[in-house]
């Protein structure tokens, strides 16, 4: 993975993270039953859910690059073997 790609999402995550942290623990400073009582079930159930999109995302690019090498290693002519 390109290190620039690399960094925009680790950073990106940092803040969700933070964000969803700080957010979640000001409000049961302020308000015992907020919606932070569930925060830690629904960011699971995003992580989850994203984790399988981006897996199935991943596999079906992956499959494609597969069939472009096999296309493209089908239509490259061969060179006749070499007899000495």
């Amino acid at each position: 993975m390109p290190y620039r790609r690399f960094l925009v999402a680790n950073a990106t995550g940092g803040i969700v993270w933070a964000f969803g942290t700080a957010s979640c623990l000001r409000g049961r400073a302020l308000r015992p039953r907020s919606i932070c009582r569930n925060f830690s079930w629904i960011a699971l159930v995003v992580a989850v859910l994203f984790g399988i999109a981006t897996s199935l995302f991943l596999r079906r690019r992956a499959a494609a690059a597969t069939r472009r090498e096999a296309d493209e290693d089908a239509t490259t002519p061969t060179s006749p073997p070499t007899t000495r």
